[in-house]
């Protein structure tokens, strides 16, 4: 596949996974490594890394959750990289229209991991109404 054939997929897959939706929120930036902390649960130490997303309530209304299912993409060459499923995730801040959160959670994220996506999955409003991401 030569590189224009590929930005012109990648193009026609990003206008279809942002626009697709029609969610009421936006996410804004996801990090895979936002911050390290040591962990001796194990008996062995190490480390684990927190993950971030930050997003944004484009509804008209309070928001008082938010589930994300994350996807996560290894390094390496770009023959081989996968996107894999890292898990679903719940911020429960409260959040009014137009404004932006930026949720982080500890995560066992591998250190190889290049790039997170996140999809809303649904959205809890403050009046009881939700929204759920169609299969």
């Amino acid at each position: 596949m030569t590189i224009l054939t590929r930005l012109l997929f990648l193009s026609a897959f990003w206008v279809t996974y942002t626009f697709g939706q029609n969610a009421p929120v936006t996410v804004v930036k996801a990090i895979p490594h936002f911050e390290q902390h040591p962990v001796y649960a194990d008996g062995h130490g190490g480390m684990t890394e927190d993950m971030a997303i930050e997003y944004r309530n484009d509804s008209d209304k309070e928001i008082v959750e938010v589930k994300f299912r994350v996807f996560l993409l290894n390094k390496g060459d770009p023959r081989t990289q996968n996107w894999y499923s890292g898990g679903v995730y719940s911020s429960q801040h409260k959040l009014a229209p137009g404004k932006k959160n930026f949720a982080h959670w500890p995560s066992y994220v591998p250190f190889g991991i290049k790039k997170m996506r996140a999809d809303v999955i649904k959205v809890v409003f403050k009046d009881g109404s939700t929204w759920e991401r169609p299969n």
